[in-house]
């Protein structure tokens, strides 16, 4: 099945262009590449994509995730090549891609099947169709985005420390975003020390936990200001954990280089 958005809501954070679940895939050349972000993963047979001249081979249960804007092209290396794929943008895309650390290229070899049984839950959502379903949509691009950034992760050989400090220590915050949260809370959530937790932190995500905290609180604070254009920014910092709003106003502007009411406007 394919599916192609003529009218996306670009003002959402985050929005699917197209979709295809178990697609015969044909050649394409896009010499000036694709203005959205793109995930393409081999169900059977096999392919090649050309990237900028290089060649990177996709047989079954390989995926290919690569940024707008990528000159390539795809060719058929074995009498069938059947894929599924997505290709997404939105206001917020390249804040969190830059966020995650997501290269504008990422060949993945492992755990296809988890990102397979997310493009097909995907399709599901977007044929049902049900009132609001472009804001559970947004929401799940967002999950494949961790899910991109874990399995990347688990392709090394820092996985279990990974699995056991980094993505507990991420779904703890994104939990209790709300709530007032600091270095004690963090230790005493994992049971290891401030320090180990934050070298291990740093080391994986190349920032601290705290940092990671108010940068998960400030995009959030993003989507509030877009979806909800009216609501005060007194309580658009209440309600993600910042209790003062001059010192949001200020992280605001501190990350963003513009102040809350100047993003508003600026996707206006």
């Amino acid at each position: 099945m394919r599916y192609l958005f003529d009218h996306p809501d670009k003002r959402l954070p985050l929005f699917v262009d197209s979709i295809g679940y178990d697609c015969e895939q044909e050649d394409i050349v896009r010499p000036e590449g694709y203005p959205y972000i793109h995930w393409i993963h081999t169900k059977s047979g096999a392919g090649e994509i050309t990237l900028d001249g290089q060649k990177i081979l996709l047989p079954t249960g390989t995926g290919l995730f690569m940024n707008q804007q990528i000159t390539h092209q795809y060719q058929q290396t074995l009498p069938t090549w059947h894929t599924a794929y997505f290709t997404f943008g939105g206001v917020l895309a390249q804040e969190i891609l830059t966020l995650l650390q997501l290269d504008s290229i990422l060949l993945v070899t492992e755990n296809i099947a988890e990102i397979d049984a997310f493009i097909l839950s995907l399709s599901e959502q977007i044929i049902r169709a049900t009132p609001g379903y472009q804001y559970d949509v947004s929401g799940t691009i967002y999950q494949f985005l961790m899910l991109l950034k874990k399995n990347t992760l688990s392709q090394t050989n820092d996985d279990l420390i990974y699995q056991t400090i980094v993505a507990p220590l991420q779904r703890y915050i994104e939990e209790n975003f709300t709530q007032p949260l600091n270095d004690a809370d963090f230790s005493e959530s994992l049971g290891y020390s401030t320090q180990y937790i934050t070298r291990i932190f740093k080391q994986a995500l190349q920032m601290t936990p705290s940092q990671y905290l108010t940068n998960y609180r400030i995009r959030q604070a993003k989507v509030l200001l877009l979806q909800n254009r009216q609501l005060p920014l007194a309580e658009v910092a209440q309600q993600v954990g910042f209790h003062n709003v001059n010192y949001f106003i200020t992280t605001f502007r501190k990350l963003e280089q513009i102040t809350p009411h100047q993003f508003r406007q600026k996707y206006r």
